[in-house]
């Protein structure tokens, strides 16, 4: 487990080694100051790797998830890009309203309704003209949020 942010500088922590990352996980290069924060994380990703762009970040709201157990601050800035994740992050980890993320959420229809169904518990005026733009889910909206 590593200490110190200093040990990863000076080579003195083999999994979180700098060369190490750049040589097994140059896709995680631009992440670093994410994943010194939780030490797991690179066995976790070894375990959960599926080569797509959503990658990394579905991986960190699957870690936070299902081995946190909690919020992981550090990694929020890249979960709430993907409204499918961010909506997830919200109800499994947060259990409630994630404002910050809100303005990713309400562009997708299907994730902006199921928040405002699940999350909110009432109707979302700022969603609502995403929401329109997709009929079947504005129909579920205008009948099931009060």
């Amino acid at each position: 487990m590593m200490n110190d942010k200093l040990d990863v500088l000076n080579g003195n922590n083999e999994q979180f080694n700098i060369k190490h990352i750049i040589n097994e996980y140059p896709e995680l290069i631009q992440y670093l100051d994410v994943i010194q924060t939780q030490p797991g994380f690179l066995d976790y990703y070894d375990e959960n790797y599926i080569d797509d762009d959503m990658c990394i970040q579905r991986n960190f709201y699957l870690y936070t998830s299902n081995v946190i157990e909690g919020r992981w601050p550090e990694a929020e800035p890249y979960i709430m890009l993907d409204p499918l994740l961010a909506y997830s992050y919200a109800y499994d980890v947060i259990q409630g309203r994630w404002p910050e993320a809100e303005p990713y959420i309400m562009k997708n229809p299907q994730y902006a309704y199921r928040y405002a169904l699940f999350i909110i518990g009432d109707k979302w005026p700022e969603a609502e003209p995403y929401i329109m733009l997709d009929p079947q889910y504005y129909r579920f909206y205008k009948a099931n949020v009060k």
